[in-house]
């Protein structure tokens, strides 16, 4: 089942002899299947089973990411790859690694890329130190994050595609670290 923020849909089914074996295994699942928006299907959501509750698996979130041919298809002649990759602890004391990518308009200088890339980690920062791991997945999924770091961006130079790429969990509040997976 997935965790309360997704409103603990069942996401999947996993044969097994013995439950205390599945405790630890990674689940990834899209979000069209999720949130039942086809226009979604891009983004894959990982998530860590917990605990065994009867014949269900409880589940935390383990992470995010974009599929790589959605990323790759923005990327064109005479553009700008700005990625951005930052390890930030949340609100509620997750440790998340989080890698963004913006592509600009043109080629650019470093001074500008320089600029747009500090912009990118205050807001990152700021954002997630302000709130809940749940509350900036929300906001991830949603767009919203990523269409107020492109309005500010585009202050600075045109900004074409902002999206944040991956969200890898490090640590969970309950001082497990977590084997990050390659």
């Amino acid at each position: 089942m997935a965790p309360k923020m997704f409103n603990e849909l069942a996401i999947g089914e996993t044969p097994t002899t013995d439950p205390k074996t599945i405790v630890g295994r990674q689940v990834q699942v899209s979000m069209t299947e999720l949130g039942g928006n086809p226009q979604k299907f891009y983004m894959k959501m990982k998530f860590r089973i917990t605990e065994i509750a009867g014949r269900n698996a409880k589940t935390e979130f383990n992470g995010f990411e974009l599929l790589r041919e959605h990323l790759m298809r923005v990327v064109r002649k005479r553009t700008q790859k700005i990625e951005t990759i930052l390890t930030i602890t949340s609100k509620d004391k997750w440790k998340l690694q989080i890698t963004s990518l913006l592509v600009l308009n043109r080629r650019t200088d470093a001074t500008i890329k320089h600029v747009i890339r500090k912009l990118v980690t205050d807001t990152l920062t700021e954002t997630i130190t302000k709130s809940t791991t749940e509350e900036f997945i929300k906001k991830v999924v949603d767009g919203s994050f990523q269409k107020n770091l492109r309005k500010e961006g585009s202050k600075l130079y045109p900004i074409r595609f902002c999206e944040i790429a991956k969200i890898e969990v490090l640590k969970t509040p309950a001082a497990k670290p977590i084997a990050a997976t390659v």
